[in-house]
């Protein structure tokens, strides 16, 4: 099971990299999955947004060019049919017992501390393109054998080659 970071999802919503469609398109569709924790990390994103518009819009209101609460309301209807047809992982609360015990290194990254507990749990694998911070996280004791792989153009490393990858060197994904 793989599961994508929001990063990979923004990349396949916006078909702006080409490798992270072609491995969507490769995998098992059943083999692919956003952790809960990832939908709320995206609709807490979208939400902030809306509420920003709204800021701007009674405090600038003639502001020009600004993105209107409507406009923020409908790409949060463009968000929600795009991460649709893609199966959700439930958040065990296993996963939030691991991550209470190396919770405090990992206050930069609450979302990516988590995701790697609910992996650890589950025994999937994670995709980002963020693969330093989530090395990072790894180090703390018990999260050394989570996976985490990177489908992006610009990777550091092939996902099949996770244990001989070096760092800064770039392969090629095909």
């Amino acid at each position: 099971m793989y599961y994508l970071d929001t990063n990979i999802l923004s990349f396949a919503f916006k078909e702006t990299d080409a490798a992270v469609s072609k491995h969507i398109k490769d995998e098992p569709f059943e083999d692919i999955a956003i952790s809960s924790l990832m939908l709320e990390e995206l609709l807490k994103g979208q939400w902030d947004e809306i509420n920003s518009c709204r800021t701007i819009a009674q405090s600038k209101p003639n502001l020009p060019d600004k993105q209107t609460v409507a406009d923020a309301y409908e790409f949060l209807g463009v968000l929600v049919k795009k991460i649709a047809p893609f199966q959700f992982a439930d958040y065990p609360n296993e996963a939030e017992i691991i991550y209470s015990k190396f919770s405090r290194a990992s206050k930069r990254h609450p979302f990516d501390a988590r995701l790697i507990a609910h992996a650890k749990v589950t025994g999937a694998t994670i995709v980002t393109d963020n693969t330093d911070d989530f090395d990072a996280i790894r180090k703390n004791e018990g999260l050394k054998d989570v996976n985490v792989v990177n489908w992006a153009s610009r990777a550091t490393y092939d996902e099949t080659h996770v244990d001989d990858w070096v760092p800064g060197e770039t392969y090629d994904i095909e």
